[in-house]
């Protein structure tokens, strides 16, 4: 970090993170387990190091309150998602501009902190649908045939 003059750094979960567990407890537990796992690291050295929390979403109201763990209790600083969360063993995306995401937005928005969307693939049922002959669209840094990659 020296080295390139970056006096800080903000961490965070990379893609998938919690949004790849089909399972709720499970998906709930992972990010329990990573945000307790980001905050010790970054208390190891705060004037370095800020963590993004990671949440499950497949409850709006559990993702808000673990949000607000995250934040208030373990002093990260924002949230990282991917922009869906996996459900019904893979076979579907939830995304999260329905209604039923008000409780976790109203969160957000209370606790003012800074929300990173990452784009991810989408899942292997969901390309083989709309993606198969359209592989260009998929994403810019895939530089293979998603079905080498999924093999």
């Amino acid at each position: 970090m020296d080295e390139v003059g970056n006096e800080h750094q903000i961490l965070s979960w990379t893609s998938h993170g919690a949004q790849g567990y089909s399972d709720p407890k499970e998906a709930e537990a992972v990010a329990r387990r990573a945000n307790d796992y980001m905050s010790e690291q970054c208390k190891k050295n705060p004037k370095r190091f800020s963590g993004f929390a990671s949440l499950s979403m497949h409850d709006p109201k559990q993702a808000a309150q673990e949000l607000e763990r995250a934040i208030k209790e373990l002093g990260l600083v924002g949230v990282i998602l991917n922009d869906f969360q996996e459900a019904n063993n893979g076979t579907k995306m939830l995304f999260y501009d329905q209604p039923e995401y008000d409780p976790f937005w109203a969160k957000l928005q209370e606790l003012d902190v800074p929300l990173y969307i990452h784009p991810r693939g989408p899942i292997k049922e969901i390309f083989d649908h709309m993606w198969k002959d359209r592989q260009s669209l998929l994403s810019a840094y895939i530089l293979v045939p998603y079905a080498e990659l999924i093999s």
